[in-house]
This record gives C-alpha cells, structure tokens and sequence, in this order.
C-alpha cells in the first residue's frame, strides 16, 4: 500500500514555494475540484478482492455510499477560497488547501489519534477473513493523516510573516486555520447506526424525501458545550457570521452539530481559526426541495460556491486586519 497520495497540498500565492499564511483543511471530499470521483470508487472496489469479499452489498451500494458520506462541495469551496484570499490580498497571502484523497465512507480523517478506532467507519464484515487486514490498513492510513496534518498546521502556527505583512499588534493571533465541511442539507427523522448490514437502509432514510425532518443551516462549529467558550477565533467567528447573515443565507452556530474531544478541530482550533458545516445545496444548482436536487450527487454551481468562497475569504482579511497596531495619537 503507498501511502504518497493519501493527502494532497496545493498552494495559492505569488509565491507558491514560500511558507504558507493559512491552511484549509477539507478532511471529507479529497481529488481535484469537480472530479467525478465515480471512477475511482469503481476501481477501488474492483481491484480490491479485500473489500469485494468484507463488503456485503453491491458495487451499485458502495458507489452510492461513498457518494452519500463525501462532503461534495467542500474541496472546491476550499480552492475557490484560497484563490479569493490571493486575489483580495493582491497576492500577499500563501494559502494551503490541504486534502484527504482517502474515501470518507471508509476512514473518517476527522478523529484525533485518540479515537482512531473509531475512525475506521463500521461497513466491513468482522467475520471476513480480510478483515483484520482491511482494519491494519485502514489504521496506517488514518495515522498518515493525522501526521501530515499536524506538521502543516505546526508549520503554519509557527510562522509569522501576517504580523510583518500587516503590521499585527503584539499577542494578537490572526486565523490561519479553516476546517471546512458540507453537510446533508435535512437531518433524516431516523436514521440507523451503521453497522455492515445495514448499508442500503442507511442510504435510504438519509435520501428518501419523505423522511426529511429538519431544514439545516451553515452551522459555525465553535463550542463543545453551550456553556464553554468559543474555541473560534473570534474576529472570523464574528467577521464570517455577520458577512454571511447579511447575504440573506441563514446561519446558526453549533446545530446540528458541535464541537467534540475526538474531532480535529477541537484539538488545534484553540482561538486559530474557524470550523464550518455548510447545507451541501448551498453549494448546488438546484435546492434540496427541487425534484431534480440529487443528494448522492449534487450538481455543483460554481457561481455559488464562488459567492460564499469571496465571503470566506473577505472574513479572513477583515479579521487579520483586526490586530492591526494602533497608530500612536500624539496631543
């Protein structure tokens, strides 16, 4: 097994060979920004005997839920941002998009070290005789994940060249970190714990119309309870929340989900930056309500994820140039 292209880093900047300023993370939707990834599901199960024998459904089933468990939307939200942020700055900041190639059906690459048990997702059959292998495998995987993922970020941290390029007051820290995540757009009325038999019925109450219950919002990740504080950093919790009020879309902080000790973020967020759940039809042609609305593969609308992308990227500016140093008034 090579693990070389398990993660991928793509620059944006003038200078792409300098350290970068910010990282995007997008740890649920890996490839290249509008990539059909279709294909490579299909490769991946046929030239696997291992998870042909360990997987107990269809091709068909295992096509629609590695579709049903990525986070369309996210990588192209990540590239179109990092392009806004070379714009907006005339090329100042050097942004890293960094993603996870590995399907999120099959390792969830948002778990701490910790919880890595629980990042191999529940869909091979324990009886298998590939199973042990698939799980070693699955482990090794995650474990390069979370490797190359801290080093960038520490790389990242330690870095201070936005305090040189504007001028950043002593103890402020801007956000350089953005972990970025698109979300079914209905919270299904039930839906099963996943276990490997119940596949089918899992894609079934997620997709079935009839069994939507509540409208999702984009859902700014920040707390781990109500009562803790912000784990964001709060000039882009402030910046992107009001920015993307004021363009009528509807925004709510910590529903459906919050943050939890086992994801990423929790970790390295800490006041660096900022956790986003996005409706996936925010990003789509078509609103989940439209007949022709597909949540195993949405079609993508550029211009939209374009328009949040400027607002992103707007909100990381207006929040670096928050710790500004003050001039001296002399009276």
């Amino acid at each position: 097994m090579s693990l070389s292209n398990i993660t991928t880093t793509t620059p944006y900047g003038e200078d792409p060979t300098s350290p970068a300023d910010i990282i995007l993370f997008t740890p649920h939707d890996g490839g290249q920004p509008y990539e059909d990834k279709t294909q490579k599901y299909i490769d991946k199960y046929q030239k696997d005997p291992s998870i042909q024998s360990a997987f107990k459904h269809s091709l068909q089933t295992w096509i629609d839920f590695c579709h049903l468990e990525k986070d369309d939307g996210s990588t192209e939200w990540a590239h179109a941002t990092a392009q806004q942020l070379t714009e907006q700055s005339d090329g100042r900041i050097r942004t890293d998009v960094f993603g996870v190639e590995e399907d999120r059906g099959r390792i969830d690459a948002n778990r701490i070290a910790e919880y890595r048990n629980e990042a191999i997702r529940p869909i091979f059959d324990s009886q298998s005789k590939f199973y042990q292998e698939l799980t070693a495998e699955s482990l090794e995987i995650h474990a390069h994940i979370i490797a190359a993922l801290q080093s960038q970020i520490a790389a990242v941290l330690a870095n201070n060249f936005l305090r040189t390029k504007y001028g950043l007051r002593p103890g402020f820290q801007p956000p350089q970190i953005m972990d970025m995540h698109t979300m079914w757009a209905y919270t299904p009325k039930q839906r099963p714990a996943l276990n490997p038999d119940n596949i089918p019925e899992y894609i079934h109450a997620v997709t079935d119309p009839a069994g939507r219950a509540e409208r999702r919002k984009i859902n700014i990740l920040a707390r781990t309870s109500p009562n803790t504080p912000s784990l964001s950093q709060p000039d882009i919790e402030r910046e992107f929340f009001e920015r993307i009020k004021a363009s009528g879309r509807p925004i709510e902080f910590d529903h459906p989900y919050s943050l939890v000790p086992k994801v990423l973020s929790t970790q390295f967020l800490r006041g660096n930056g900022l956790v986003v759940d996005v409706p996936v039809d925010a990003f789509s042609t078509y609103p989940a309500e439209d007949p022709r609305y597909n949540d195993l593969r949405p079609e993508l609308s550029k211009s939209n994820i374009e328009e949040i992308a400027k607002i992103t990227a707007a909100s990381f500016l207006a929040a670096i140039k928050a710790g500004r140093k003050q001039p001296r008034i002399i009276v």
